[in-house]
């Protein structure tokens, strides 16, 4: 049996020895990136007219996905706080108990006696000051976590704004050259040609002609 049991082990260590990493192939990859993009975007609104600057901040940090993981961390921070501030608190215990007595024995002259039954009820903080040395810093590391979850969401929300607007007004300004940049290369091909009518006919020598074409090229 003890042999059995060995060989089963050593014959499970060589197969595993031999397990190889396999590469994912192209359409895996194009599959899970497509599958994950779908699932980002679920839910975004369209773009159906143009956007302001503004807008397209709200936007930006609306579906950003670091801003989101940021508000969560931020919201994670601040509910280990409050746990960890009620650590801090004294534990309050109730203590009930029954204490009983016989009247009958032992009843001298006009001395008096407590009731013969009755409950004692206790209230107590449980406080112990090395429990709350510890709790009061793991409040206060919380606080700081807090504190740098709170940057770290600002940081985020700084830089989102500052993409957003640069590439804003990189926008407005293309969309705004294009129509210049268009009568532009009008200008330059009839100049072109113009040129190379010139050159067929002899009006201009071909080096004059290729220099000054080549600069309308470039």
């Amino acid at each position: 049996m003890k042999r059995i049991l060995v060989s089963s082990l050593l014959a499970f260590s060589l197969s595993a020895c031999t397990i190889t990493p396999k590469p994912l192939t192209t359409g895996a990859v194009k599959s899970f990136a497509s599958d994950t993009l779908g699932r980002v975007t679920l839910g975004q609104e369209p773009v159906t007219n143009a956007i302001t600057l503004y807008e397209a901040m709200a936007r930006a940090l609306k579906y950003n996905l670091d801003f989101k993981v940021e508000m969560y961390n931020e919201a994670l921070a601040s509910k280990q706080l409050a746990s960890a501030r009620l650590e801090a608190v004294p534990n309050l215990v109730a203590n009930a108990g029954y204490v009983g007595r016989n009247n009958n024995s032992g009843n001298t002259g006009s001395l008096t006696f407590p009731d013969k039954d009755k409950f004692q009820n206790d209230i107590t903080l449980s406080w112990n000051i090395l429990d709350f040395g510890l709790s009061k810093v793991r409040a206060e590391q919380a606080a700081d976590e807090v504190l740098v979850a709170t940057e770290r969401r600002r940081k985020i929300i700084n830089r989102v704004i500052e993409d957003v607007r640069t590439a804003y007004w990189r926008t407005i300004s293309a969309d705004r050259l294009v129509e210049g940049l268009r009568r532009l290369e009008g200008r330059t091909i009839k100049a072109l040609r113009n040129s190379q009518a010139l050159q067929r006919d002899g009006m201009s020598s071909p080096l004059t002609a290729l220099t000054y074409q080549r600069e309308l090229v470039e």
